[in-house]
């Protein structure tokens, strides 16, 4: 005999919020964090495989003392006659964002349990494993009749609002 949920429906048709965030206690089980080590305390809590002083540009500032002379813009600074210096950041914390789809296709079953059933509690597991990482997790959940998103959060609230 398969089991109910809360409001009396098949768990292996239907899946359940409390269901759901009853997955939080199996995430010691897996990681999804990269096996890189960071250097240092001061270089963020993931290890980057990229090299160099930065990957995003962050802002153009006048050049102070102790600034690595590396990294002057001399366009810059032949234009306005002062030095000018480019300063880069490089993006180690993760932001996910979980992608399930509850259209039509997955109402599916070969054996025991619904595609939709196994899809949304993937997502749960790797939502709350993403949030024991400290690390921030968004949604987007797509239907037969809307897409809805969730933009990328580190706040377990966030993830438990139905």
């Amino acid at each position: 005999m398969a089991s109910k949920n809360a409001n009396n429906q098949d768990c292996r048709i239907h899946t359940s919020y409390e269901r759901l965030v009853k997955l939080q206690s199996q995430v010691q089980a897996f990681s999804l964090l990269p096996h890189l080590v960071a250097q240092s305390r001061m270089s963020g809590r993931h290890g980057s495989p990229f090299r160099g002083r930065g990957l995003n540009f962050e802002e153009l500032r006048h050049y102070q003392l102790g600034d690595d002379i590396r990294n002057l813009d001399w366009k810059v600074t032949m234009r306005t006659g002062k030095p000018h210096v480019r300063t880069y950041t490089e993006e180690k914390d993760r932001n996910f964002i979980v992608c399930v789809d509850q259209r039509s296709g997955m109402f599916f079953s070969s054996i025991d349990t619904m595609k939709s059933v196994v899809a949304s509690e993937i997502a749960a597991l790797s939502a709350w494993r993403i949030l024991k990482d400290n690390d921030r997790v968004g949604f987007l959940i797509s239907s037969a009749t809307q897409i809805e998103y969730l933009k990328p959060q580190r706040s377990q609230n966030h993830l438990c609002t139905p």
